[in-house]
């Protein structure tokens, strides 16, 4: 966590912008996980914290911060160039859970 701080001060002081992007999960157990690779060629995508996501584990509803996954950090020239780089993700990551009500995704 020490050089995800270091990186991002080097882009603050660097007069670039940055933000993270993080996400819920339904309550149930997930059945696949796509696009986590597909998203270190996302222009903009600095680092990806999605290692603890697994097929088969057991997610719970979102009650505080604790049951956020990611994130994923983005920097670009400008806000608009962040912001381009979170719809890409949003479109390339793909989570489905299966829960008691049937298969759902990621909440963002």
């Amino acid at each position: 966590i020490f050089l995800t701080i270091v990186a991002v001060l080097y882009f603050i002081l660097d007069k670039k912008t940055s933000c993270w992007v993080c996400f819920a999960l339904p309550a149930g157990i997930v059945t696949s996980v796509s696009g986590v690779n597909e998203l270190k060629d996302i222009p903009g995508v600095f680092q990806i914290h999605l290692e603890k996501i697994k097929v088969g584990m057991c997610t719970r509803d979102l009650k505080n911060d604790d049951g956020k996954y990611g994130p994923v950090l983005i920097v670009g020239d400008n806000p608009e160039d962040c912001r381009k780089a979170i719809a890409k993700v949003k479109d390339t990551l793909e989570i489905v859970v299966d829960t008691k009500d049937g298969k759902k995704g990621i909440i963002w």
